[in-house]
């Protein structure tokens, strides 16, 4: 049969970009926004998402620049959409010349913080004396207890864990003189830190 003569032409395989993303610090509620590192390969621009579950709560697609530092930062202001739980973030690299790259993801916490103590009572004490008896109400979440003489920073840590509802430690006065201080009550969770 006839052939024709071949004509060649270049065909080029461009990269394909890639993003890598850091591990998420979990974080303690309310908190206003969360930022995140990743590590960009041959890419333009980064689109990520942030899910709740399968619920969309947060998406944007960025412009990689130049030189690091390489983050994106997504706001998680205090309202009814966003609370403490896991959350899901996708990325997406794009490059320069539209090729896509793999979905990566992260997760991340948002703990739920323990409640504010309340029905504080306390003993009042005489200078000179050691410590006093204070007594304050908490939620099962707030497994530790501070107590702080603001003036002085005079802390007094009740043991882990407090179990009980209500609670009675001692705090240290040692050396405060005749008059009158501010007594800073709060608790906190030994496994997520975050504090009341």
């Amino acid at each position: 049969g006839c052939v024709s003569d071949d004509k060649t032409s270049t065909l080029t395989i461009n990269n394909q970009p890639s993003v890598a993303l850091s591990d998420i610090a979990a974080q303690c509620w309310p908190v206003d926004a969360i930022t995140v590192t990743y590590t960009p390969t041959d890419a333009d621009s980064i689109l990520y998402i942030v899910k709740s579950g399968s619920t969309e709560k947060y998406r944007n697609r960025i412009k990689v620049p130049a030189a690091a530092p390489y983050t994106f930062t997504f706001p998680t202001t205090p309202n009814a959409s966003w609370q403490h739980g896991t959350y899901t973030v996708t990325a997406q690299a794009m490059s320069a010349l539209k090729c896509w790259g793999m979905e990566v993801t992260k997760n991340f916490t948002i703990n739920e913080k323990p409640a504010t103590p309340t029905n504080i009572t306390l003993t009042e004490p005489c200078a000179g004396d050691a410590a006093m008896n204070v007594t304050f109400n908490k939620d099962a979440l707030g497994n530790c207890a501070m107590a702080e003489i603001v003036e002085t920073g005079l802390q007094t840590l009740a043991g882990t864990p407090v179990d009980a509802t209500s609670r009675m430690i001692p705090v240290n006065i040692t050396g405060l003189t005749a008059g009158t201080y501010t007594l800073r009550i709060y608790t906190f969770n030994n496994t997520t830190n975050c504090q009341s």
